[in-house]
Parts: C-alpha cells; structure tokens; sequence
C-alpha cells in the first residue's frame, strides 16, 4: 500500500506536541522514529522529543520498542545516560521525552577527526560506568555504537565525556 505522510515531518517548527511541547528543530531521523529539539511550555525548558508512529500505518513493534526503551530508561539514572522525562502513547505515536544534550554524536566526532586520546579515553570511561550501572539494574543496551553516544560540547564533572542514549 502507500504509506502515508509522517505528521510531524509535515508540520513546521512551532508545532505544539501533546498540548506542551514546541518543535524547534528537527534533530534527525532514523527507521526507528524522528528526533526534534522542542522547548517544553510547562517547566520551560529544552528537551529532545522522539516520536516513533504507531496505528495506522505504524510498526506495531516499533511501539513495542519504544515501550521498552521507555521502561528501560525509567529505571536508570547516571550522569552518562540521557535522562528520560517523559514517555506517552497517543492516538498515532509514542512519544519519548529526554534530556537535551547540546553536543555531537561520536560518531561524527570520529568522522570528523576531531577527539584527542585523553578524550576517547574519557569517553570510554564515561561509557563503562553507564554500561556498569545499566547492568547493575538488569538493563542491557543491545545497541552500543558511536551513532548512539552523545558528546557534550561541554560535560559536567559527574558525567564526563559522554551520554549514551537509545535503550
């Protein structure tokens, strides 16, 4: 059949999602859903929303995924995970809602040239320890890879050099 347009492709920022969150920038996209920097009308802040589509013409696993990815995230908190605000399924999405990390991914970092051996090694720390206490919680990420590894343009001491992201 023909798939039908993404509704939150279609709509420009300025969007209101959920009644309390403005799309402001569309951050990426991917088989799993879309990434948009939005500013949260209620507690005024910036977060990065994930709408992954579902009914009509959604996967239904994806719905599953985001389901546990949502439930997976619930129970970690470490300065090197992006933090989950908020997940909710509405009539034609699941929504996730998370911190909004102002840097790169590693990935283009690498591609780019442009981390030093103390860095990677300060990323690589930052990961054990995320991957350590995921573990700890009977948590596994399956999906480890640059793509998923959020580096902050400017980390905190508690986190370190990284945020892995995508449970």
């Amino acid at each position: 059949g023909r798939s039908r347009p993404d509704p939150i492709r279609s709509h420009p920022p300025e969007t209101l999602v959920l009644e309390r969150y403005r799309l402001l920038e569309r951050l990426g996209s991917g088989g799993f859903g879309v990434v948009w920097r939005a500013h949260d009308e209620l507690l005024h802040r910036e977060v990065a929303l994930k709408r992954v589509p579902i009914g009509v013409g959604g996967d239904p696993v994806d719905s599953e995924r985001a389901t546990r990815e949502a439930l997976a995230a619930a129970r970690l908190a470490h300065p090197a995970i992006v933090a989950l605000y908020e997940a909710c399924a509405a009539q034609d999405a699941f929504y996730l809602i998370s911190e909004l990390v102002d840097g790169e991914t590693l990935a283009k970092l690498i591609a780019a040239h442009a981390l030093a051996d103390e860095d990677l090694l300060e990323i690589g720390l930052a990961l054990t320890d995320a991957l350590a206490h995921a573990h700890a919680r009977g948590v596994i990420h399956r999906d480890v890879k640059p793509q998923n590894v959020l580096v902050p343009h400017h980390p905190d001491e508690r986190g370190g050099g990284a945020k892995l992201t995508d449970f």
